[in-house]
């Protein structure tokens, strides 16, 4: 929370934003929202083109821990992530670094 939308929760409904102070859960980015979603529920599939580049590293470290899949309409640069891999269900192929996950996904954004 604090790495995406600069926020922190304070309990209950309370959450304190750096940029719009008190807000409810309901004013979290979208892609912050999407991340919370997939982490506590991986057994279903979500439309992550509401992440931002700035999510691309949770979604990496979400998929190291469980099995999630996601839809992406946008190519999202997981160059900074470390190692990676991705099963591209569109190629059915599983790519294990940046470069080859760039040739791929390219051609379906």
């Amino acid at each position: 929370m604090s790495d995406i939308d600069k926020s922190d929760y304070k309990g209950g409904q309370l959450i304190e934003s750096e940029v719009l102070g008190p807000i409810p859960p309901e004013r979290l980015s979208g892609g912050l929202q999407t991340l919370i979603c997939i982490y506590k529920r991986p057994d279903l599939v979500f439309n992550a083109t509401s992440c931002g580049e700035n999510c691309a590293k949770w979604l990496a470290k979400i998929g190291k821990r469980e099995d999630v899949t996601i839809n992406l309409r946008y190519y999202m640069p997981f160059d900074d992530c470390g190692d990676i891999e991705f099963e591209i269900l569109n190629e059915n192929i599983t790519v294990t670094n940046a470069r080859d996950y760039i040739h791929v996904a390219l051609k379906y954004v």
